[in-house]
């Protein structure tokens, strides 16, 4: 017999055999050392307050979190399908009842017995139409002798008499995994816990029998020491006299005797009668078993557990997570195999799951989440934005932004370098330009204070960190600015009134009239300059107080630091001016070019954007064969950004070293090559020693100026 032949009889041999229960002699859940049937005397358990108070917490909160088809995407995460058949057929089960009843049916059935059964109701076409709870004590899977099928058939018997029903049209739910006696079948994670719930079902008779006699076990009544015995028959006259004056709602009537008696009561004190820790076992075990923390179901002994352990609500969590949760990923499994099968053969790309985003235990606490997001926001890694949506706000314009100190450095390989580009400013790092990069160091400065060097060498840090964000929100708005100009062409012209400042005839005869919006500097550049002379009032504050080891000076409510805010966004309007030359000056040399209209309005957009300020820096990108407006535009937007932000940081420092008395002067320090009032003041700033007030009127000496101011502190004065 060749190999192949061989494996075959060997695939053969391994057909599969399904054993019943009466070929297997396992007993998975047998209580030891015992041989009383509590089983027989427990039952489902559903008579024991313990179990029918954990099965109805998990039948009222199991159904929170609706079902929901998911589908597979290429990327492999699982979207949910809206209103999928199937789970619209599971919601809606039948007309007489909704699916969330149906679900509290299923799983106190499941979890109760073990198995749960749910029959399909089909239309014309195959399809499930109605879906209907049966009780477990009326289904039952069936299989031939001979093994050959797992389950051939179920037996349904609402009414005693059994009625055949196909796998396909019945979903069997089962609990904590398959019964190894019989392996078509759950198993009742209560079947370990009979002797425990026959515990407290015998605690509770025998407190309810006391409670019928008096809280008493009984009592022992005998003639007087000198009177006659009692016949047997005599005595039970005697007590059944004493059961029927006594008993029942006569108790603690008094009671008098013909003859001479003598009453024995046997009596125990109300703490010898506390069963309340006998009792405590089984609510411990029921609780552990199912998985539900006592206190979440009300239970004594986890309330008491609560007091000094966790809170309630991490209890309902743990409850959440070692119960709901795992059931309803075998719920899920099952109705993927059993149920979506009918609505999607390839299962392969589905899955069914439950939505827990409404499910209130499940939720973030309201305060922990606001602080939780607020945290992450000030630590620089969650945008604004995103933040926002966390919380259930709705983002606007302006928040997708990271809310990063700029004092801290960045470092590492996706750091942002501070370069410059030679056409834009010149060919290497010198001077000012090298101090500002960081290259170079101040003239002087190997020779400051301790204080002085960490305070400008951290105000360099935060100003070219600042200037770089300030730079490309101008070099946006420059653009925006450049767009908003209005340029209108009358071909035929038309004549020109005292009023219109902006308008050209070109050689052709074309009139062409410009008109800059009202206000469009305002809107672009006013809440821009506020918001960042705000930024560095404060962060320049923090850095004095962090160094020199004292409290903070500056608060922006202050009406000094509101007009110093206020202040920063009236500086536009050098802006505004250098737009209506520019434009001027647009008109004058297009037509002295000999430009028509399309050649004169990209001019005129190229002008108000930077040409016109910088016309060298235009040439030599042209010359290079480069974006001329580009290269003006944006070294345009790099010189208002530093100048702005040294401007605002040495003015920010004068405010912060008056309101500080430790503090008693200021020594400048600037580039080598740099005047007091001027680039070519003879008088040099370096390491000259100001007033405050002299400072405060000389903060730069030139635009892209470096400037910085040390404090000069009393100690060492």
């Amino acid at each position: 017999m060749n190999i192949f032949r061989k494996a075959a009889v060997t695939l053969k041999a391994l057909t599969m055999r399904w054993l019943g229960p009466e070929s297997l002699n396992w007993d998975l859940v047998s209580l030891g050392r015992t041989k009383r049937d509590y089983a027989d005397k427990v039952g489902e358990g559903r008579g024991n307050s313990i179990v029918v108070a954990c099965v109805n917490w998990i039948a009222r909160t199991f159904p929170e979190a609706p079902v929901q088809v998911l589908q597979a995407q290429p990327d492999g995460t699982l979207v949910p399908v809206p209103d999928h058949m199937m789970a619209q057929l599971w919601d809606n089960p039948n007309p007489f009842y909704p699916g969330e009843l149906m679900e509290q049916a299923v799983l106190i059935d499941r979890t109760l017995t073990g198995n749960a059964y749910v029959l399909k109701e089909r239309n014309s076409f195959g399809l499930p139409t109605a879906l209907w709870w049966a009780p477990s004590s009326t289904v039952a899977p069936k299989w031939p002798q001979s093994g050959t099928e797992f389950i051939s058939h179920y037996e349904y018997s609402p009414q005693g008499t059994p009625i055949r029903v196909d796998p396909r049209d019945i979903i069997h739910f089962r609990y904590l995994g398959i019964d190894p006696t019989n392996t078509r079948l759950g198993i009742s994670p209560l079947q370990s816990l009979f002797r425990e719930i026959f515990t407290d079902d015998e605690a509770a008779n025998f407190s309810a029998s006391l409670l019928a006699n008096f809280a008493i076990p009984g009592m022992i009544v005998s003639p007087g020491a000198d009177s006659a015995e009692l016949s047997q028959p005599d005595a039970e006259v005697v007590k059944q006299s004493l059961i029927q004056k006594f008993g029942g709602d006569k108790r603690g009537e008094p009671a008098v005797f013909s003859a001479k008696t003598k009453v024995d009561v046997i009596s125990w004190s109300p703490q010898q009668l506390d069963l309340g820790t006998l009792r405590q076992i089984p609510e411990e075990r029921v609780s552990a078993v199912l998985g539900i923390p006592a206190a979440v179901v009300g239970l004594g002994t986890g309330i008491q557990q609560t007091k000094v352990g966790a809170t309630m609500r991490e209890m309902r969590e743990m409850a959440y997570e070692s119960n709901i949760v795992p059931t309803q990923r075998l719920i899920g499994a099952e109705l993927r195999t059993q149920l979506l099968v009918d609505f999607e053969p390839d299962l392969t790309r589905f899955r069914v799951g439950f939505n827990n985003k409404n499910v209130r235990v499940l939720q973030e606490d309201a305060d922990k989440l606001w602080e939780r997001t607020d945290t992450a926001v000030r630590g620089g890694w969650l945008m604004v934005s995103r933040a926002k949506e966390l919380v259930g706000e709705k983002p606007e314009p302006g928040d997708n932004v990271y809310l990063r100190s700029i004092a801290i450095v960045e470092s590492g390989p996706d750091a942002e370098t501070f370069t410059v580009d030679p056409s834009e400013g010149g060919k290497e790092l010198k001077g000012d330009d090298a101090i500002w990069a960081g290259k170079a160091g101040y003239p002087g400065e190997d020779k400051a204070t301790s204080a002085q060097r960490s305070l400008v060498r951290q105000f360099r840090r935060e100003a070219t960190k600042i200037a770089r964000e300030w730079e490309k929100e101008l070099d946006k708005a420059f653009q925006e600015l450049g767009d908003s100009i209005v340029i209108e062409t009358f071909p035929g012209g038309k004549g020109i009134g005292p009023d219109d400042l902006f308008s050209v005839t070109l050689e052709g005869g074309e009139l062409v009239e410009v008109t800059i919006p009202d206000g469009i500097e305002e809107d672009l550049f006013k809440t821009m300059y506020e918001a960042y002379y705000g930024l560095i009032l404060t962060t320049t504050d923090a850095t004095i107080s962090a160094t020199l080891g004292i409290e903070a000076a500056v608060n922006l409510e202050d009406l000094v630091a509101r007009g110093f805010i206020a202040e920063g966004g009236e500086r536009i309007t050098a802006i505004s001016e250098q737009t209506r030359t520019a434009v001027t000056q647009a008109l004058a040399d297009g037509r002295a070019a000999g430009e028509g209209a399309q050649a004169l309005g990209r001019r005129i957009r190229g002008m108000v954007e930077g040409r016109a300020m910088y016309p060298g820096i235009f040439e030599r990108a042209e010359a290079a064969g480069r974006d001329g407006d580009l290269a003006a535009r944006k070294y345009r937007s790099e010189t208002i950004a530093r100048t702005e932000t040294k401007t605002a940081q040495n003015q920010s420092t004068v405010l912060s070293y008056e309101a500080n008395p430790v503090v008693v002067g200021i020594t400048v320090f600037d580039g080598a090559e740099c005047g007091w009032t001027s680039h070519d003041d003879p008088v040099e700033a370096a390491g000259r020693k100001v007033s405050f007030a002299e400072a405060r009127e000389q903060p730069l000496s030139h635009p892209r100026c470096v400037r910085s101011f040390g404090p000069m502190l009393r100690s060492d004065a």
